[in-house]
């Protein structure tokens, strides 16, 4: 249940035993204490009494009076790459309840991210801003006071708005509460913690106490199962069952780093670490089509404009580098993420190979709200999209920008300018910058423009502080691989 604890996914085969009697002593308590994670009833009147489950923040300002619009469920997942969907390629059956989302949806196939860490990417959707812009980069500040987030742009709009997170870096003291009438971070509870079946609780909750207040209602989901540390889940095992030989002593993600940069990661290790991260996802799915399925069961999902998309993905291992985690770099497989645009009626259906960022959501949500849609929007029937733009400043600055064709990474600590061809080669494995330089410049001259643009945005927003962490929040982020 949702009281699951995690465990290091790296384990020595010879605590088998052990790990058994203390899994079975999880499991009973996780029973004992299943009563708790399911929807709370409803009140009798939820507009004078909150609803036990999803309760209204007190002292907020009374919601503007206005019409709303089409209500709107944005899911966003942690750590999620775009290979484990069936429509992204993979191979293996992860994501079953999404695919079936895919049939009735617009799929971006060329969707990125505007960074490869959470705080950045999450950022840019919730305001619409590049997090370069809003001055959000090495240090983890908080959003910009004077930045709306789309929760508050909704709720000017008439909006009911909830929001439920599972990462520490979308809390309150980052400012992403902002807007939202119901708010739940409780189960930011870090890495060691197994989150989507109690969220998924809460949702629906927070579901049923919505769309009984109004036929406009926002809410927001954030899962975060897939993030490290990853370990499978009964049901959804894709392993042979054999345990690793090496596992990382202090269960955090800075000390598999170093294992794996030091060799002494082999690739039994690395299989293993793959197949405990599509456990994971395919965890996830499963509690994403059970918000899904309730959504359909109260009537609501025909007419929701439904969001499915991630922060960012998570590299495993592929490269003569060895990464695992995200933060440090812009390859594909961490900035181009999933997107998903179910439209009222299940309008526009299909997929669309061209290049968007998920910073774009922001506006395109809010036109949805209005029942309009810009031409060459993401809502619109033929989006345009356009020349995208990512970027991480996590210990040195490194800089993409790509059109769906050519992709170009400049990492200016290390000189070097890197140049792939997408198509031919979309694992960017074979840099062709020198054979293709009016493509280099090009593309070079694209990210310089951008650049300035962005200097003159940044110069216009007054940047927030980083926030104030106690030693235990410190703590959770370290282990998480972002603090030292």
């Amino acid at each position: 249940m949702g009281v699951e604890a995690r465990r290091p996914v790296l384990r020595a085969a010879s605590d088998t035993r052990a790990f058994r009697v203390v899994l079975g002593a999880a499991l009973l308590l996780a029973a004992s204490l299943g009563a708790r994670c399911g929807p709370e009833p409803l009140l009798e009147n939820a507009h004078s009494a909150a609803h036990a489950g999803c309760p209204v923040r007190p002292g907020l300002e009374p919601r503007p009076r206005a019409p709303g619009g089409a209500p709107i469920l944005l899911i966003l997942v942690d750590t999620l790459r775009l290979d484990r969907l069936g429509v992204g390629g993979s191979p293996r059956p992860l994501t079953p309840r999404l695919d079936e989302l895919t049939l009735d949806s617009r799929v971006f196939l060329q969707a990125r991210s505007a960074a490869p860490w959470t705080l950045p990417a999450v950022a840019g959707v919730m305001t619409g801003h590049h997090p370069a812009a809003l001055g959000i980069g090495f240090e983890a500040r908080r959003l910009p006071d004077r930045v709306p987030t789309l929760a508050e742009r909704l709720r000017e709009r008439g909006y009911a708005t909830a929001g439920l997170v599972s990462h520490l870096f979308l809390g309150e003291k980052w400012g992403f509460d902002r807007g939202f009438e119901r708010w739940d971070q409780s189960l930011a509870r870090g890495h060691t913690f197994v989150s989507s079946e109690e969220l998924t609780d809460k949702a629906i909750a927070c579901l049923d106490a919505l769309s009984r207040e109004t036929d406009s209602w926002f809410l927001f989901v954030h899962y975060f199962d897939p993030h490290f540390d990853f370990i499978e889940h009964e049901g959804f095992r894709f392993s042979d069952g054999t345990a690793p030989r090496i596992r990382s002593e202090n269960d955090n993600m800075m000390e598999l780093q170093s294992l794996a940069a030091k060799g002494q990661l082999d690739e039994g290790d690395f299989e293993a670490l793959r197949d405990a991260y599509d456990s994971e996802v395919a965890w996830t799915d499963h509690h994403v089509g059970r918000l899904l399925d309730a959504l359909r069961e109260r009537g609501g999902y025909d007419d929701a404009l439904i969001v499915f998309t991630a922060d960012h993905g998570e590299m495993l291992g592929e490269r003569n580098n060895r990464w695992i985690g995200h933060t440090l770099f812009v390859y594909d497989e961490l900035v181009r993420v999933p997107l998903l645009l179910k439209m009222p009626g299940s309008k526009h259906r299909g997929l669309v190979g061209a290049p968007v960022s998920t910073v774009a959501l922001f506006r395109s949500l809010l036109e949805g709200s209005d029942g309009a849609a810009d031409a060459g929007g993401l809502l619109s029937e033929s989006p345009r999209g356009g020349t995208t733009f990512s970027q991480t400043l996590r210990y040195r600055r490194v800089e993409s920008v790509t059109d769906g064709i050519w992709k170009l990474i400049d990492d200016p600590d290390r000189n070097t300018v890197s140049l792939y061809e997408l198509r031919s080669d979309p694992g960017e494995r074979e840099n062709v910058s020198e054979r293709h330089p009016g493509q280099r410049a090009r593309l070079l001259g694209e990210l310089e423009r951008w650049r300035a643009a962005i200097e003159i945005e940044r110069s216009r927003i007054e940047r927030a502080a980083a926030p104030e962490l106690t030693p235990e929040e410190r703590e959770q982020l370290r282990a998480l691989g972002y603090l030292e």
